[in-house]
């Protein structure tokens, strides 16, 4: 299920307390990224952060909202509230906001007019691969294309996150060294005796490169290898 709905998009100020540069920060915040797993996102509010930026996640109607996880009416995580029908509820004064981020109610005053000021910061949101992606200056969707997951054929696994303190370079590097696979895991999933590597070519596409190849080396930890049919291979894609 997809969902990319038409907000009204202000300037988002770079966060207080930034741990990026300003130049930076600009830069990555029009970039769409992962924020939870679809299955932790429900009617229940989930508190996330993005690029320092404090979100609250949940879904109105099965369908997800991403926002600032921020009360416009005093400050109030609006990830310590609950979602009513379609509208999440801030649990300081019980004010009411639909998807689109709007006030629809004022229980301390339920015959004021309500104004248009009282919106929260609500963003383009997606539910794909499993995911719920998000971006906080971005306007056109714009996500890396995998078409193998509605493909039979494959066996969809979402690993669980892992927070690492360091070089976002080195962490990629890590997934695209295949190299290293035999030597540091050989204990998990590897095997020092099995350390080749066939040789591949890299195409440049659209989006990126593209590699890959025929490996011997399992996905499988060594005590699930079992699972494994004999002689089995693994298309390695990158």
């Amino acid at each position: 299920m997809d969902q990319v709905e038409s907000v009204v998009k202000r300037q988002l100020p770079i966060p207080r307390n930034c741990t990026f540069s300003p130049q930076d920060w600009t830069v990555l915040s029009q970039y769409w990224y992962p924020i939870a797993r679809a299955d932790e996102v429900t009617d229940k509010p989930l508190a996330v952060k993005l690029l320092d930026v404090e979100l609250v996640t949940y879904r109105a109607n099965g369908k997800p909202v991403v926002a600032r996880d921020l009360c416009v009416h005093r400050g109030t995580p609006l990830s310590m509230g609950w979602v009513e029908g379609d509208e999440i509820v801030c649990p300081y004064h019980g004010f009411h906001y639909a998807p689109d981020g709007k006030c629809t109610s004022i229980p301390a005053h339920p015959g004021a007019k309500i104004s248009p000021k009282l919106c929260l910061t609500v963003f383009p949101t997606v539910e794909r691969y499993g995911l719920i992606w998000t971006t906080l200056s971005g306007t056109e969707e714009n996500l890396p294309p995998f078409p193998v997951w509605d493909d039979d054929e494959f066996q969809n696994i979402l690993p669980p996150t892992l927070d690492i303190n360091g070089n976002a370079g080195r962490q990629i590097e890590g997934f695209l060294d295949v190299a290293h696979f035999a030597w540091v895991h050989a204990n998990s999933f590897a095997d020092r005796d099995n350390s080749f590597v066939p040789s591949y070519k890299v195409e440049v596409t659209d989006y990126g490169l593209h590699a890959e190849y025929i490996s011997t080396v399992s996905n499988y930890t060594k005590e699930n290898r079992h699972k494994e049919p004999p002689g089995f291979k693994w298309l390695r894609v990158f």
